[in-house]
Parts: structure tokens; sequence; C-alpha cells
């Protein structure tokens, strides 16, 4: 009874995004912004919708600007729920949501928040996108956008629309592969928010359902609903490290499965609130090719940096792995969609304030 409930309360939900004013339908995994002050309650209102068969739950995740999990919740599929958190630390905080294949609306409530379209975290919609605002920073020649809806008949028209209204791009595709978008930057119209629309494709043959999109590396990785939001993130988002100490690592780079094992000396734990791995890392494709145990404790990944690129990443560690004496870092490689990835230049970093992906 439970699976015929929530598949009439998917038919009843889907048809209203075509009728009601868009909004963002989220899928997959995605990432939200907002800046918290401290003592303030922060309030997420989150609905988990069931997609057909599929029956996933949405969790949700808030990460403070120290990059700690500071709370974690479950919402059943078919259900909407407001959660409540009390901002310890003030500053930039992640709303981190998984839904996998259901789908899921999450806006921070009473305030500005933010959706992240970055590389490295690309946003994926289904069905559904409010128009979002971007900001192109001064001196910029150019904007790049990038769409990919790989499934076949699906698709989308996409809008780049700079701040005098004025379209400065428009494409209807099926975005089968990645596809860049790029409109100039006319004089006048650097240092603003530009606006982008995503949404049913207007060509025969094609629906609009996942859609993946992000901003080019030249722009800020932030997208909100409205403009005046932009200036909060883009202030937000920069921390000036406190680096306490660093501890040099030997690595090496990991291949067709293989594993190897590092080991340091801490002669104290040093006085810091974080620990962080920091590596130059190349042609890292998917999130769980590089992983990494302290002591055997947890299973850390190295960020993805793409394929054949090379980045200088950074992890956080749970100081508690650590101790005093010897330590060891056991690094493993994942080669069921990669053949070998790169590891160098690789330090532990101990800090009161750590800049991390």
């Amino acid at each position: 009874m439970r699976h015929i409930a929530l598949l009439l309360f998917s038919l009843a939900v889907l048809p209203l995004w075509a009728q009601e004013a868009p909004q963002t339908i989220l899928r997959h995994d995605n990432y939200l912004v907002f800046v918290g002050n401290a003592g303030e309650t922060v309030k997420i209102a989150a609905t988990s919708i069931p997609r057909g068969a599929y029956q996933d739950d949405l969790q949700v995740k808030i990460i403070d600007r120290d990059s700690r999990v500071v709370l974690e919740q479950s919402v059943p599929v078919g259900t909407s729920a407001e959660i409540a958190y009390q901002v310890k630390t003030p500053g930039l905080h992640v709303v981190g949501t998984v839904t996998g294949q259901s789908l899921a609306t999450v806006r921070v409530v009473g305030k500005p928040f933010g959706l992240v379209a970055w590389e490295k975290t690309t946003l994926w919609i289904c069905g559904g996108m409010a128009p979002q605002y971007f900001m192109v920073p001064a001196k910029s020649k150019k904007v790049e956008v990038y769409v990919t809806s790989d499934v076949t008949t699906e698709g989308a028209t996409v809008k780049i629309v700079q701040p005098d209204g004025k379209v400065a791009l428009e494409k209807t595709d099926d975005f089968d592969t990645r596809t860049k978008l790029e409109a100039p930057v006319p004089t006048g119209m650097d240092a603003q928010a530009w606006s982008l629309v995503v949404e049913k494709p207007n060509a025969p043959g094609l629906i609009f359902d996942d859609v993946e999109v992000y901003l080019g590396r030249n722009l800020p990785p932030y997208l909100c609903e409205k403009p005046e939001w932009l200036a909060e993130f883009l202030a937000a988002g920069h921390v000036d490290e406190q680096i306490i100490e660093r501890v040099p690592l030997k690595t090496q780079s990991l291949s067709k499965g293989a594993a190897f094992t590092t080991t340091f000396t801490l002669a104290a734990l040093p006085q810091a609130k974080l620990v962080a791995l920091r590596t130059t890392a190349q042609d890292v494709d998917y999130p769980t090719e590089g992983t990494f145990t302290v002591n055997g404790q947890g299973k850390y990944q190295i960020p993805t940096t793409g394929d054949g690129a090379t980045a200088v990443v950074t992890t956080l560690i749970k100081p508690e792995h650590l101790r005093v004496g010897e330590n060891t870092i056991e690094f493993k490689h994942d080669d069921s969609g990669s053949s070998a990835m790169g590891l160098s230049e690789t330090e532990l970093i101990f800090g009161n304030a750590i800049q991390v992906e």
C-alpha cells in the first residue's frame, strides 16, 4: 500500500511543475550554500519526491565553514521536513543533498541561499529550474556555461541573459554530450549579475528531464534566485588559511587497483582545529578512484580533478585518527573506471583555517 500511495503522490505532483512558477527540482548529488550568524537558527525546507519506481529517501547534511558535518538528516520519500540548525561557527555553510534516483526540492527559508554549479560539484536538475543569477567578474570578456542531458530524447532550451535583459545566447539541443555555451561580455556588462534560464526545450521530440549544469572557471560557482543575494556568497566563500604545521609525505602514483602505504612520525599532536591531506592530483576521474585510510580508520576520498586534469586538492581528516608516534596512511586505487591516477607534493597540514574545495 505504501508504494501505491507514493506513486499516486508522484503522479499528483509532477504535472504541477508545468502549471506553477518554475521551481528547481534537484536530482542526484547537489550543494546549496548559506551564510550563518552565530546563534542563528537556520531552517531548511526539504521535500523528497518519488520518481516512478524509484523510492530513494533524501539525505541532507549541513557542513560549516570549517568543513565539519554539523547535522545529518534523512527525509523519507514522499514527505516534507523543515530542518532546523542553530549556527555555532559563523560564516559560509554548505547544504549537501543526495536524492539517489528520486527527486527533491530543497531551499533555505527566509534568508539568501545559492546553488553550487562548479565543474567538480555540478548542479543536477530534473524537469524544472527557477531562473538563476550569477556574477560576471570585472574585466570578463566572455561567459561560459556547460550543459549536459545525456539521455536520448531528453534536452533543454538554455538562455544566457545580460543585465539589461537582452538574451546573449539561446540554444535548444539534446545536449547528449557536454556542451560549452559561450557568450561575449559587451562593454559595460561586466561586474554585474547575469541570469541563466534552463527550461523545457522548444523543439519537437525532446522532453525536459535530467540536465547537468555548471559555470565556467572564470565565473564564481554560485547561482541565486535573486541577484542581490550573490554578494553575500562572494564575500564569504574565501578563507584566509591559518596553517600551524606541515608534514611532508612520500606518495606515488596509483594504478591498476594497487595500494601503497606511507608512514610518518608525530612527536606531538599540533594544537590545531583542523587537519587535512593536501596533494597535487592528476587524472582523478571519480570520487572513489583514489581513497585512503589513516591508521586503519576512515575511508577518505581524493577529490576529483577531471579526466587528464591536474589540481591541488585538499581532504579534511578527523584529528582523532592521528596519534603520537608512528602513523600510517594507506592509499588505494579503484580501477573500475580508470587505469591510473597521479599523486605528488603530498603533505599533512594542521591549522585553524584551511581552504577546502
